[in-house]
């Protein structure tokens, strides 16, 4: 049994990229209610969603920069642009910690979708959580070339 399973995620997590780079085209940005901060208070974050995908991404100011920077301040803006996901780690509180990163996809700038970036060679697994404590399910093709979150 694969332990992320046991515990399923609302977002996608790093875990959930299985080490590859995904492309995927932005449909919408929401804020959401991520629960309570450390300081007792509501944790609001804006949240992007995909095209052909259920899990959004929890933005934080570094991913949310790095998208800003490519495609503008205003998220309305960002609908239909692409960008990768790629798994990563950074350093929280002290310890080497599994995170996500964004890329823009080379001529992306330019407004191009997922569909001009080129595809990877390999099927890569489906990512949607399992049901509880079942082994994951075989790989599976969804709308952006690969994937499933």
């Amino acid at each position: 049994m694969n332990i992320n399973a046991a515990f399923p995620t609302k977002y996608v997590a790093a875990h959930d990229l299985n080490g590859q780079h995904v492309p995927c085209t932005i449909d919408r940005v929401a804020m959401e209610n991520l629960g309570d901060d450390d300081n007792g208070g509501a944790e609001w974050k804006p949240i992007v969603y995909f095209a052909g995908f259920s899990k959004g991404l929890a933005l934080n100011k570094t991913n949310a920069m790095a998208i800003s920077n490519a495609y503008g301040p205003e998220t309305d803006n960002w609908r239909g642009k692409g960008i990768i996901l790629y798994p990563t780690e950074t350093e929280f509180r002290g310890k080497a910690t599994p995170c996500i990163r964004v890329r823009i996809p080379q001529g992306g700038v330019n407004g191009a979708a997922y569909p001009h970036v080129p595809q990877q060679p390999a099927p890569q697994p489906q990512l949607s959580a399992p049901q509880h404590y079942q082994q994951p399910a075989p790989a599976q093709h969804g709308a952006e070339g690969g994937v499933r979150f």
